[in-house]
């Protein structure tokens, strides 16, 4: 009787292990896929914020203008951030993190919570 007990012990901590390991698997899979949509988005925005303003500038030089074209770029620029952030969120989104899969959460501390408590009481046996 004492041989299943063991036996059970190890069987919930080889469970316990290899559920923590998917988790920690999962959570930089997500980390790696976050940072570069994130590094995609930053040069996405460098481009739709400098291209027009400069572009707008250059041509008002060009044509011994007012500053009309440089405000032009400039509300292309607003318009075309707006345009980028948007879909930047709606990637981030698509990851597939929800408050139950996302690491640190009230779910997540209740299942390791959970888990202590059943091998504690499976010691107590």
């Amino acid at each position: 009787m004492e041989k299943t007990t063991v036996t059970s012990k190890i069987e919930l901590a080889s469970t316990a292990r290899s559920d923590k390991a998917a988790r920690a698997a999962k959570d930089d899979a997500l980390r790696s896929r976050f940072a570069s949509a994130a590094i995609g988005m930053g040069w996405q925005l460098a481009v739709v914020v400098l291209l027009p303003i400069v572009g707008g500038y250059k041509v008002d030089q060009h044509n011994n203008s007012l500053p009309l074209w440089t405000l032009i770029g400039l509300v292309l620029a607003m318009v075309g951030s707006i345009i980028v952030i948007r879909r930047a969120l709606t990637a981030f989104g698509n990851f597939g993190l929800t408050p139950d899969d996302s690491p640190g959460t009230a779910a997540d501390t209740t299942s390791v919570s959970q888990d202590s408590s059943d091998a504690t009481k499976e010691t107590q046996r």
